[in-house]
């Protein structure tokens, strides 16, 4: 059994809280892939156009065949999210959101993540860098006897 100094927290949106953000659930909803994509960029950097064909083609070619594959990546980025935020995981539960409810669970985690960085914004502060002027040198000027010494 693994512990962490830090105590996990839980996930502050909820699997169906998708109406406090109508946006996101909109979003999710008619392009689950898109945001998928774009959670994936948030979570590690990913690249966003690239997730998003991925989830796309797991789900959608794999469905033809069998299945859809798309929470196979998803789970992944799900942990990676958990890990990121310290949030506990119940028994399954990546499972069963990726599997069972993609959608509900990408938008989620879309909240989620909007949620994490607007209270990582509060503590940024705006000010804008303070120009200091640097010091003027002061050069010597070369000391003569009265004379030019290079006339002789």
């Amino acid at each position: 059994m693994m512990y962490s100094a830090n105590p996990q927290e839980e996930w502050r949106e909820s699997m169906c809280g998708c109406c406090s953000d109508c946006r996101i659930c909109c979003y999710g909803c008619w392009c689950t892939e898109c945001l998928y994509g774009e959670n994936a960029e948030k979570i590690d950097g990913s690249d966003c156009a690239g997730q998003c064909a991925i989830y796309w083609l797991l789900n959608y070619l794999g469905s033809m065949v069998l299945f859809p594959f798309g929470f196979i990546v998803h789970m992944k980025k799900r942990r990676q999210l958990r890990e990121t935020y310290n949030l506990t995981e119940s028994c399954g539960n990546d499972c069963l959101a990726t599997c069972c409810c993609p959608s509900c669970s990408i938008c989620q985690e879309a909240r989620e993540l909007k949620s994490r960085a607007a209270d990582a914004s509060r503590y940024v502060t705006n000010s804008q860098p303070m120009m200091i002027q640097p010091m003027p040198v002061m050069q010597e000027k070369p000391f003569s006897y009265g004379n030019d010494i290079t006339r002789i």
